[in-house]
């Protein structure tokens, strides 16, 4: 049986701005509509949308499906901290959705290859250790349940 939880930081880290992370339901704010989340770049918000009215990805893939909007958020904030949010020249949210999506195989990749550097590698295991159990998950911070939000 899969977890029905999902759970994620307060906040994170943003080439140095502090981005809050928020769990809310569609519906308490207008600019989130029906989309999986958003990032407010300016208020440095990163909202998931709790609410996902009939599809059927949330069901099966509950918690996948989070971390990946997640994923998306903070690309969205990195590219705005970047100073490359409004390029009209790209597809925006396919390039977010890639790097979303492969993200987590490059890191691997960067881990194999020995391409990060020492303080990198210091500040991954730092996080580990303060943030995450024996089993890798988690500590704390937001936590909502599948069956209270599909």
């Amino acid at each position: 049986m899969k977890d029905n939880h999902f759970v994620c930081a307060d906040n994170v880290n943003v080439l140095g701005a502090t981005y809050s992370i928020k769990l809310i339901n569609g519906d308490e704010r207008e600019s989130l509509g029906e989309n999986g989340g958003i990032c407010e770049c300016f208020s440095k918000e990163l909202i998931l949308n709790n609410k996902f009215d009939g599809d059927p990805r949330c069901v099966a893939n509950f918690n996948d499906l989070k971390k990946k909007v997640l994923r998306h958020e903070i690309v969205h904030a990195y590219c705005f901290e970047s100073g490359v949010d409004s390029n009209e020249d790209i597809d925006s949210e396919l390039v977010t959705d890639w790097i979303a999506h492969q993200s987590p195989k490059m890191f691997i990749s960067f881990l194999e290859a020995g391409a990060l550097s020492k303080d990198t590698l210091r500040k991954i295991s730092d996080l580990l250790v303060e943030r995450y159990d024996d089993d890798y998950n988690l500590k704390r911070s937001n936590i909502i349940k599948k069956g209270d939000i599909c």
